[in-house]
């Protein structure tokens, strides 16, 4: 139970950086995929299976790429009305 505890707040701490971060990452990325790992941007790109691809190569373990989060940037605010 630790264990998943301890992931869960990893992943957290990814959502948490997109949420606080996300004007300047519209400004950098805009309709682009990010990969978030570790609160860091690190990899981007507008196709999203070339993205997967550069985080396969960046990070060997897959429990380690379990706790990437992967987004969609887009370039001006979106309202979803229901």
């Amino acid at each position: 139970m630790a264990d998943e505890i301890q992931l869960i707040k990893k992943m957290e701490t990814n959502i948490d950086f997109v949420i606080s971060d996300f004007k300047n990452l519209q400004k950098r990325y805009p309709n682009e995929y990010i990969a978030v790992f570790g609160g860091k941007v690190i990899g981007d790109d507008k196709n999203l299976a070339a993205l997967n691809g550069e985080i396969n190569e960046k990070i060997k373990s897959i429990s380690k790429r379990l706790l990437v989060l992967i987004k969609y940037i887009p370039e001006e605010r979106v309202d979803i009305i229901i």
